[in-house]
């Protein structure tokens, strides 16, 4: 299989949340082409620099007004790690988002996939986190 590139031009890398790309592959034959694919390639391959550059920013996050932020626990559980408000986080230039005003370490959403309420996200050092948001059982001050 060969790198499509310019021979799909509609068809982009997909960011996957272990930090490997999706990208548009053909199969060929010595007979004609078999058909159009996608392939995952990781960092070691030649052109992941090129697919990366070229591959979407960050999704969108559908976040509720204001909601819990849930990070998995070792034992399969969830554990609170914060309460906000989805105005509280603004948009970065790559599509990623920051919440810098609860005074503490400023928290990076930088959403590869959403599932509902799960989202899998980089941090600002570029590991993999998954988080679920759920409503707060009571309101937020100010609310």
């Amino acid at each position: 299989m060969t790198a499509a590139g310019e021979d799909v031009p509609f068809v982009v890398a997909q960011r996957l949340a272990n930090k490997r790309l999706l990208i548009p592959a053909r199969a060929e034959s010595s007979d004609g082409t078999l058909g159009d694919g996608m392939v995952e390639i990781g960092p070691d391959h030649p052109d992941y620099a090129k697919w990366l550059a070229e591959a979407p920013k960050f999704i969108d996050i559908a976040m509720p007004e204001r909601f819990v932020l849930e990070v998995p626990t070792e034992e399969g559980g969830w554990i609170d790690h914060g309460l906000f408000r989805a105005a509280d986080f603004g948009r970065l230039e790559d599509g990623g988002y920051l919440c810098a005003g609860h005074g503490g370490s400023p928290v990076y959403l930088r959403c590869l996939e959403q599932r509902g309420d799960e989202v899998d996200v980089l941090d600002s050092q570029d590991d993999v986190y998954t988080y679920t948001h759920r409503l707060p059982q009571r309101a937020l001050p100010g609310d």
